[in-house]
């Protein structure tokens, strides 16, 4: 049985209130949800010693919205150290423009396809 799961018209709820937050509803380039390959969460679950991830917010210098994850030890301590295996991993496609269809997909109900 899943844990830490909310029903779906609730993380609907959750995420309109972003969109629609005041940071938000005046741009809409602003990003509103992040595709993450399966790929990178295996990779941070498979570091030794990892017992959460983290997920970190950034935007280069050129302006793109990044979201970054890492691993994180029983201690709530970040574990980065490329030498050990143990990495930031950059989720580069966040949406605006990526953006996906259905529920939670980050796009606007008016938004066309």
């Amino acid at each position: 049985m899943a844990v830490n799961t909310i029903p779906l018209p609730e993380a609907e709820i959750w995420q309109a209130n972003w969109i629609e937050s005041e940071s938000l509803a005046n741009d809409p380039s602003k990003i509103r949800s992040f595709l993450i390959p399966i790929a990178d969460l295996q990779q941070v679950i498979d570091e030794m010693g990892v017992a959460n991830a983290r997920g970190v917010l950034g935007i280069t210098p050129e302006g793109e919205y990044k979201f970054m994850l890492v691993g994180v030890n029983s201690a709530g301590h970040t574990m980065v150290n490329p030498l050990l295996g143990q990495h930031v991993y950059d989720l580069t496609q966040p949406c605006p423009p990526v953006c996906g269809t259905g529920p939670l997909s980050g796009r606007k109900p008016e938004e066309s396809l």
